[in-house]
């Protein structure tokens, strides 16, 4: 399942080195991406992705996140879209 999206990674069994390759492929690109397009604090995108996925799959509220952010509701809103 981690390798499914990657095929260059099948012959590979290092799982550090899966979840750096997946890190610098996708997750960076996309913050730095996010970043730019909305002409955002990079660290922040980061963090909002981090509680994000940390969330796994459990209810959360805008608000309480945009406290532990200390960012206005809406901003947080506006980056959970992209």
């Amino acid at each position: 399942m981690v390798k499914g999206g990657f095929p260059e990674l099948l012959g590979t069994k290092d799982e550090e080195y899966i979840k750096k390759y997946v890190k610098e492929s996708v997750v960076e690109k996309a913050i730095t991406d996010i970043a730019r397009i909305t002409d955002s604090n990079e660290k922040l995108i980061y963090e909002l992705f981090r509680i994000l996925v940390n969330s796994n799959a459990q209810l959360f509220e805008i608000i309480n996140i945009s406290r532990t952010l200390k960012i206005n509701r809406n901003l947080v809103s506006f980056y959970i879209i992209y």
